[in-house]
């Protein structure tokens, strides 16, 4: 028995049904940007020797580099987050913006808040590694009259992958067949800071 031919037989088979064209291909650039039709893709990368962001847009995929994000720092700021200190929880929220979310949102052109009755701009947050336990979504400088939040500016998303987003679009009659939704409020999850407000 062949098992090599079989399962290129398999996939031959499985790339001729409708939709399956690429099955198990990786993707391409035009792929990439075509997920970015609705918002804008950050995938977020962290090591000890350099971090950066890449930036996919509609037109146009590109890299800039996050100077000030160490993965010390991710550390420390993880930890104040987690103890609940408020003007830590403060602090944190301001280095995230600081050196994550400010400098991407000034590559993309997202300088100030949207204009009234404007459509606002949507980003979509791929962070990696213990980034992904920090709300990128609420970074900013929560200072009275300013608008130096990522809130103030653009709606968030997450995903865990640019080829999560990709099955998203290939499979929209699965993912998008119905408008109802269920929403569970976790006021108090196990070994998490609590959230009074979500009721």
């Amino acid at each position: 028995m062949d098992m090599e031919a079989d399962f290129k037989r398999l996939l031959e088979g499985i790339r001729k049904q409708d939709g399956f064209q690429r099955f198990l291909m990786e993707p391409e650039n035009n792929d990439f940007m075509a997920a970015a039709e609705h918002h804008s893709i950050v995938v977020i990368n962290v090591s000890e020797f350099w971090s950066d962001a890449i930036l996919v847009e509609q037109h146009r995929i590109r890299s800039l580099n996050l100077p000030g994000l160490h993965e010390s720092d991710i550390k420390a700021n993880l930890k104040s987050i987690k103890n609940g200190d408020e003007l830590e929880v403060w602090v944190a929220l301001e280095w995230l913006w600081d050196v994550i979310a400010q400098p991407i949102l000034e590559a993309l052109g997202i300088t100030t808040s949207p204009k009234e009755n404007t459509e606002w701009p949507r980003i979509c947050w791929i962070p990696i590694g213990e980034l992904c336990q920090l709300p990128l979504h609420a970074a900013g400088r929560y200072s009275e009259d300013s608008d130096e939040t990522v809130l103030d500016r653009v709606i968030s998303s997450y995903s865990v992958s640019i080829r999560a987003l990709l099955h998203d679009l290939r499979m929209p009659e699965l993912v998008h067949s119905s408008n109802n939704a269920l929403l569970v409020s976790m006021a108090k999850t196990e070994d998490q800071l609590d959230l009074p407000f979500a009721k």
